[in-house]
């Protein structure tokens, strides 16, 4: 029983954990299947688990179970606080050819391999598990990118909550928007950011 209590110790910081993760950190399988068994720990999926009582994350998921998925867009302006519309869909960017199936809870954004891996940071989600977004720079560059497919009135605001963001590096911003082709459209709305 010390052994699953250890493991139960152990998986209370993570709240949802891989299989893998108790497994690199030294406990056997049949460890995590007996604290399922007793019902200490909860099987979510393939090798998701949390502890009895915590719903599994779904940002911590998606990205667990589709490594290259980014969040980006208007996920990523929520999570940068750069909008307060939390979006029914998560918006993911992907690498030009990766081929996402018909999924209602996905809003696919493509970009090339090169520029999918710019700008992409570790933040720590709602329920503290690291994730990866764009960090604020990227995702206001692609938001201008992809103006013609973000509301008007989360735009706007996107826009206005950067300019008055002390997160905000414009230079780093301005390099991404040459990287990513759009340094014309940036700067069209640089004046504004910048005069704020």
């Amino acid at each position: 029983m010390s052994k699953i209590n250890d493991l139960v110790n152990y998986v209370n910081r993570k709240k949802i954990f891989s299989a893998q993760d108790v497994i690199s950190e030294g406990f056997s399988r049949s460890t995590l299947k007996q604290a399922v068994d007793k019902g200490l720990i909860i099987r979510w999926g393939v090798g998701s688990y949390s502890l009895s009582g915590v719903a599994p994350e779904d940002y911590f998921e998606i990205q667990r179970r589709h490594p290259c998925f980014i969040f980006s867009n208007e996920t990523a302006l929520y999570l940068h606080e750069l909008t307060d519309v939390a979006f029914p869909r998560y918006s993911i960017t992907v690498p030009t050819g990766y081929n996402i199936k018909a999924n209602k809870r996905f809003k696919a954004y493509y970009s090339k391999k090169d520029i999918h891996s710019l700008g992409i940071e570790k933040m720590k989600s709602p329920f503290g598990n690291t994730i990866y977004v764009y960090n604020i720079d990227k995702s206001i560059c692609d938001v201008i990118k992809n103006e013609n497919r973000i509301e008007s009135q989360i735009f706007s605001q996107a826009i206005l909550s950067y300019a008055d963001s002390e997160k905000k590096n414009i230079s780093r911003a301005i390099q991404y928007a040459k990287s990513m082709g759009i340094e014309k459209k940036f700067k069209s709305y640089f004046r504004v950011i910048h005069e704020r």
